[in-house]
């Protein structure tokens, strides 16, 4: 199993190295104790065909790079969309896969059998394949599908070319390689920007619930939702306070299809939507405003912005919830630290500790009045004027 420099290498540590669920489901513990396993992996030797790897710090080192090749495996089968052509419980010759996909016959096999040694499909006989519970997660069909984190992952590790580019300028390595913010190039391109609406609800599975759960909304009678995106985080909050009433702001090609899941989902008669860039303004007419994973795909400066906006519609006696990761101390593994090293690298932002997030809401004339943890790998930090 491996993790680490997979994050930095593509896919990474959401699938491969077998920790899909502890950081889908946002546990930490279970994020730790996977890691615990992991290092007493890496004091093994690593032996094939009696042909025995160095063992300790080089071969640790090593597997940690053999994860890049594993993400990136299992993002072009997510896209090849070959979970699917295998269905849910069959089996299916890699002739045949690979005739579907248009792909090299060898070569697919040779690929699907590296997935299988680390869990994902299973090889049969006659080279034939079948799912596991990990490669089942990569069908289109299966709930909290991971096939769309796979391939939006795919499209943006494309960006970790310039990896050297960021480490020099802090810079976010998409934009030098694609020419253009992160943002700006899914406005451009309609396709990527479903594809990311996609992966959003499988990357943070289990979040909205854990918030809702940890942190008492009863008393809001309207909730802003800032930069909402599809209308997940305000549609699950209406859901569960039925006298609560909405209101979901982003910009007009995301509002359009936001609308579309508001009424599916039955909460539009309680859910204005405006159409708006946070860095110009923020509605007013709420009491309480929300942001959840915004402030984290920006930079200090432009956080600050932001925040200042919402300080401008937040009335006497308001708050404003800042739905982050907070980054912990010490060595221990967090997926807050991996999620930090993917936001540097894709839309040049940042996952903060709680001291920097009360001097970033300080600089905007906030006060923390409290942080609240979630079962999830977020916590919700309230925030007051003064």
């Amino acid at each position: 199993m491996t993790h680490a420099l997979g994050l930095a290498q593509g896919v990474v540590g959401l699938f491969a190295g077998r920790v899909l669920e502890p950081l889908l489901v946002n546990v930490p513990e279970l994020f730790g104790s996977t890691l615990a396993a992991h290092r007493r992996l890496q004091r093994l030797p690593y032996s094939a065909g009696g042909i025995r790897m160095g063992r300790d710090d080089n071969h640790a080192l090593l597997q940690m790079f053999f994860a890049a090749h594993l993400s990136q495996a299992v993002g072009q089968v997510a896209e090849l969309g070959v979970a699917d052509l295998i269905g849910e419980d069959g089996t299916r010759p890699v002739s045949d896969l690979a005739s579907e996909t248009s792909c090299h016959e060898r070569t697919l096999y040779r690929v699907m059998r590296y997935l299988a040694s680390h869990g994902i499909f299973v090889e049969q006989d006659d080279r034939a394949f079948g799912h596991t519970s990990l490669s089942k997660a990569l069908r289109s069909g299966a709930e909290d599908s991971f096939r769309p984190v796979a391939r939006m992952l795919q499209m943006v590790s494309r960006g970790l070319a310039g990896f050297a580019h960021t480490l020099k300028t802090e810079e976010s390595a998409l934009a030098h390689v694609f020419g253009e913010p992160m943002f700006e190039y899914l406005s451009k391109h309609p396709d990527a920007a479903a594809m990311f609406d996609a992966a959003m609800p499988a990357f943070h599975v289990g979040e909205i619930d854990a918030m809702l759960d940890a942190y008492d909304f009863s008393d809001i009678a309207t909730l802003a939702d800032i930069g909402g995106g599809s209308g997940a985080v305000i549609t699950g909050v209406l859901q569960r306070h039925s006298e609560m009433r909405g209101v979901l702001f982003d910009l007009g090609h995301v509002i359009g299809r936001a609308q579309e899941n508001l009424a599916r989902d039955g909460v539009a008669h309680r859910c204005r939507t405006v159409e708006g860039s946070f860095f110009d303004t923020v509605p007013d007419g709420a009491e309480a405003y929300l942001m959840r994973h915004i402030i984290h795909d920006w930079s200090d400066t432009d956080s600050i912005r932001i925040l200042e906006n919402c300080r401008k519609a937040v009335p006497p006696g308001g708050r404003l919830l800042i739905v982050e990761t907070v980054v912990p101390g010490g060595n221990d593994p967090s997926p807050a630290k991996e999620m930090d090293v993917m936001m540097l690298l894709y839309p040049g932002g940042m996952e903060r500790t709680e001291t920097e997030y009360r001097e970033l809401v300080a600089a905007a004339g906030f006060e923390v009045a409290g942080v609240t943890p979630t079962a999830s790998m977020v916590s919700v930090i309230e925030s007051r004027p003064v």
